[in-house]
């Protein structure tokens, strides 16, 4: 049985994404195997008209082809023979590509038929919409590099493979490591040799990821270094991935089927680890997981839970497929762009010592309404993370291409952990008690954030010094623009896409500008930063006016940089001293100089320690 071809013509990423997940999840109701292609020749041409390459690609088309338009509408004044509507269904678009095989007769070399063919399908899908479309066996095509046989650098024998990487003595270096396996995944090789050589190095990037290896960047002394480095290990996980995903490519072409033991399983758990093991990686550097990263994972586990092989562990001992996937999904549903960086391995640990308490099941039409504190929608369509059923808007997946994320048996034992430890709880329950609102699908933020239309722009001042230089001098030479996106009574929502922040952490006080040049400190409570370089943060307003200083201690002839700051309404004390990091304040008389006048203070006690600034308060003495 020959494939049939599909030709999409301008379309959108996110369309193209759609619709080749949808033939993804059709091919089980095909009569005829179909693919899309880039080749010019094809049976079925599809097109939209929002895009000038779509439109010139209409203009230019061959009357003779089949041709369809993707579009919100469900008419057209131009020369369609088929209109594909949106939202997409997957099983109207399998009973569209049937009927098309149907009509195509083996060589026509995909002219079209009568116009009879056309009216009976469109009435044939306006009566489809909406219905609910029944589980399907998902063929994964996953997209790879073209393979070359004049590829000569790679080493493609497993025992010299394991010999060079003994020369690096136990020093794996991303780059050595990239420039072997790109070509390893660009030239053809027996299914055997190729998972036997990407077993050598799936266990040599084990050993990267620890502490110790991931925190190499943030010790980087420029931003160019430490973009490199982030990106070079982003790079050899993504390399690694693509050498299990031609693996499933070629095994599925074979009608392999997977089992516990067989090269397909091995590839499909070892795929979903590396996708899990991404999307840490990319959140542990504050950014965002790499694009279509979640969707593949989402494809892996439906695959594997229609295969009923997603209970089954590796070998004995192991997790299994399911456990990796929701303890991958906790870790983004917990918001990891606010953690401290030393909170990343303990909320792995959490994630995965829950993982076992999720269930995910299919979803049910009263479901979607129920009012279930643990429920959240899972789209294995797309290329998110679930969302909270009071967050989530309706959706145009099938139903059975949704599951009911549910976290209810987690909550319900976190409650008692707390109940046990009282007061005193260890550091990953004060973690979890940390997290763990997030995890309640009816959870609220407590500030309402206001979109700014008009979106001002500010000045941001990273750093103390930069700081205390604004305040002594009004120079804004060291700020750097961004847009305000929203606010809220207690903070503000900005972006950049200049921002040099890469030792920015969670916790650092900054300064906002205004237009004005109003000055404004605040906190950072999040960072994330995109695919494209845009960074954006969460600005808690901390609080106004700061007067900057400097403090001398008695016979001591140097002095340092300080910030005066009031502290927050009800405490006892009026003011605070914020000084860098790394100064130390005795318990003794110290000279301040603010402004024309100069006096002595006591310094009484610490009164928060941020990752660029000690606060203290203090008390001043009588000349």
């Amino acid at each position: 049985m020959s494939i049939l071809r599909i030709k999409l013509c301008g379309l959108n990423e996110a369309d193209h994404h759609s619709l080749k997940s949808m033939l993804n999840l059709a091919q089980d109701q095909l009569s005829n195997p179909w693919q899309i292609t880039d080749n010019d020749e094809a049976e079925l041409y599809i097109y939209v008209l929002d895009t000038d390459e779509g439109k010139v690609a209409w203009q230019q088309h061959d009357s003779s082809h089949v041709s369809a338009l993707l579009s919100v509408a469900s008419k057209t004044d131009e020369d369609f023979d088929i209109i594909i509507k949106k939202p997409l269904r997957t099983k109207n678009f399998s009973i569209t590509l049937n009927k098309i095989s149907d009509k195509l007769t083996p060589g026509s070399d995909s002219k079209k038929h009568s116009p009879s063919f056309i009216s009976t399908l469109s009435t044939k899908l306006q009566s489809l919409i909406g219905k609910k479309v029944s589980s399907k066996i998902l063929t994964l095509d996953f997209s790879v590099p073209k393979q070359a046989t004049d590829i000569n650098k790679a080493i493609n024998s497993s025992s010299e493979l394991q010999q060079w990487l003994s020369e690096l003595k136990h020093s794996p270096n991303e780059e050595k490591l990239l420039e072997n396996l790109v070509p390893i995944n660009r030239i053809p090789l027996p299914t055997k040799v190729r998972l036997e050589l990407l077993a050598i190095y799936y266990d040599e990037i084990q050993s990267i990821f620890s502490p110790k290896h991931l925190a190499l960047p943030f010790q980087q002394d420029s931003h160019s270094s430490y973009i490199k480095q982030v990106h070079s290990l982003n790079l050899l996980i993504n390399e690694l991935l693509i050498g299990y995903k031609i693996v499933i490519n070629e095994l599925q072409q074979q009608q392999n089927k997977p089992s516990a033991d067989n090269p397909l399983f091995i590839a499909t758990f070892h795929a979903v680890e590396l996708l899990s093991l991404s999307i840490q990686q990319a959140y542990y550097y504050y950014l965002s997981p790499t694009k279509d990263s979640l969707n593949t994972l989402h494809q892996l586990y439906l695959f594997a839970e229609q295969q009923k092989m997603i209970d089954t562990p590796l070998s004995q001992g192991s997790t299994s497929l399911r456990h990796i996937y929701s303890a991958t999904l906790l870790t983004g549903i917990a918001d990891p762009s606010r953690l401290f960086e030393h909170e990343f391995f303990d909320l792995y640990a959490l994630a995965n010592s829950y993982a076992d308490k999720i269930t995910i099941t299919e979803i049910q039409d009263a479901e979607v309404t129920s009012n279930n504190t643990g429920s959240f929608i899972l789209d294995l369509t797309s290329d998110s993370f679930p969302t909270s059923l009071s967050a989530s808007k309706p959706s145009h997946s099938a139903t059975s291409e949704l599951r009911i994320f549910n976290t209810y048996k987690m909550l319900e034992e976190s409650e008692i952990s707390f109940q046990s430890t009282g007061d005193d709880p260890q550091k990953q329950l004060r973690l979890l008690k940390k997290i763990i609102p997030q995890f309640n699908s009816s959870y609220q933020r407590r500030f309402k954030r206001e979109s700014h239309k008009n979106k001002s722009k500010i000045k941001l001042l990273l750093g103390f010094s930069s700081i205390h230089n604004f305040l002594s001098t009004e120079d804004v030479s060291l700020a750097s623009a961004c847009t305000v996106h929203n606010q809220s009574t207690g903070g503000i929502m900005i972006s950049s896409t200049t921002l040099d922040g890469y030792h920015l952490k969670i916790g650092a006080i900054v300064a906002i500008l205004d237009a004005s040049s109003d000055f404004k400190s605040a906190i950072v409570r999040w960072i994330m930063t995109d695919a494209d370089g845009v960074s954006q943060i969460g600005l808690e307003f901390h609080s106004h006016p700061a007067v900057a200083i400097e403090m001398a201690i008695s016979n001591d002839k140097s002095s340092f940089p300080g910030l005066i700051l009031p502290t927050s309404i009800g405490t006892t004390t009026n003011k605070t001293i914020l000084v860098e990091k790394a100064t130390y304040l005795p318990l003794q008389i110290i000279k301040v100089t603010e402004a024309e006048k100069t006096y002595k203070i006591a310094v009484d006690s610490l009164i928060d320690n941020t990752f660029n600034c000690s606060q203290f308060s203090f008390t001043i003495k009588p000349d």
